[in-house]
């Protein structure tokens, strides 16, 4: 029987170096891939996102037939090759272009990289050159894997509220909903209920790629960002809510859990404003009946600059433990993808404490921004404490 507990060291003796190097920026590289390749074609293409995934559901199957070593990942995606998704990228080049260079120089580095990985998956030595080759590359897409990162963050109210009907349809339920105070100047204007259990704020996410469009409703490429607040103190009951709004999961994007007074939903628009005031509708009536005063246990938790993450629904799946009594949500530290290139400097690593090491590419610097979590090649942001928003009309 091996050592039950080994050191990464002592596990990867006998690996060259460089190949544990280039291994863990090709992890790196893919599963940031699948996260821009799923945000981008959920937006673009709503419930259609799994038709235009045209491959065998053969790996799917033979992996959850080993009930016994159960895996998160629920989503064909996530069973995608590397040649599957480039593929998804060509036909939807639109949806990626602001992100990756240009077409033809993409095309040819992906040619080196896909050979690369070739070398790896197949254990050969490879070229002296292929870490090089491959931190460059990676380079090449740090602003790109940036912007998009930071644009799924770029919230916008959607004003006048009035001329949508998902966010007219909730804006009693704003505590503080956007009026117009002069012709061309809208704030937020009211009173806080605390009589009110949940409360919910709509606002808009629009992608990069996005054309104008004269409404939200049914536009590619736009996304509802909803998020569910307790009134006065109150906290979810996040388990209970999240078994009871299951039949919602697949048609979201990402679940965002907080840490017990709020939840956010990204929703694609493209579903068309009576599906996704019907999903909001179900999940209001859930976060109504899942919600209790918090407690003084939680009003200390809330102080601390963490998130709780209990779901990528839709992306990875459910976490294990979220169907079965027992099991705690898991606590993910923050991440976010930019600087990750420089925290990674072979110098540094040498002298970096193992733990230090095993962080790696996605323990960023994010001070003063939104932050990003990123779980099973799948992204989920986390707001911050504080947001004051941009006062614009999507």
């Amino acid at each position: 029987m091996p050592d039950p507990s080994p050191t990464l060291l002592e596990e990867a003796r006998e690996v060259p170096e460089r190949a544990l190097r280039i291994y863990a920026r090709l992890w790196q590289f893919e599963t940031w891939l699948r996260s821009i390749v799923y945000v981008e074609l959920r937006a673009k293409l709503g419930d259609g996102c799994r038709a235009s995934l045209k491959s065998s559901t053969r790996s799917y199957e033979a992996d959850k037939f080993l009930k016994h070593m159960p895996t998160p990942e629920m989503n064909a995606l996530s069973y995608a090759s590397l040649g599957q998704m480039t593929g998804l990228i060509d036909e939807h080049w639109d949806c990626f272009a602001p992100y990756l260079p240009p077409k033809i120089l993409w095309d040819a580095k992906l040619k080196e990289v896909e050979q690369i990985r070739h070398r790896i998956a197949h254990f050969r030595t490879g070229h002296a050159d292929d870490h090089p080759r491959l931190l460059q590359f990676l380079r090449d897409l740090d602003q790109g894997f940036w912007r998009f990162c930071t644009s799924y963050n770029d919230s916008l109210p959607v004003l006048p509220p009035e001329r949508d009907p998902v966010t007219r349809r909730f804006i009693g339920y704003d505590p503080l909903p956007w009026g117009e105070i002069e012709p061309g100047r809208w704030a937020r204007i009211g009173f806080v209920d605390k009589s009110e259990p949940v409360n919910v704020l709509i606002s808009a996410l629009r992608r990069p790629w996005a054309e104008d469009a004269a409404s939200i409703d049914g536009a590619t490429g736009r996304l509802y960002d909803v998020v569910f607040m307790g009134g006065d103190r109150r906290v979810f009951e996040y388990r209970s809510l999240l078994e009871s709004t299951r039949a919602d999961h697949d048609r979201l994007v990402h679940i965002v859990l907080g840490t017990g007074d709020t939840l956010r939903l990204t929703i694609p628009a493209v579903l068309g404003a009576e599906a996704v005031i019907g999903i909001v509708d179900r999940w209001l009536l859930a976060a109504r009946n899942n919600v209790r005063t918090g407690s003084s246990h939680h009003n200390r938790e809330r102080e601390r600059p963490r998130r709780r993450l209990a779901g990528v629904c839709s992306g990875a799946g459910p976490p294990p433990g979220l169907s079965g009594a027992g099991h705690a949500l898991q606590l993910l530290r923050r991440v976010t993808f930019r600087r990750g290139l420089e925290r990674l400097d072979p110098r540094a690593m040498e002298r970096a404490p193992v733990a230090e090491r095993e962080q790696g590419f996605h323990q960023g610097h994010a001070e003063g921004r939104e932050e990003i979590v990123h779980l099973g090649g799948h992204l989920l942001v986390v707001p911050p404490d504080q947001n004051p928003g941009r006062h614009q009309v999507p």
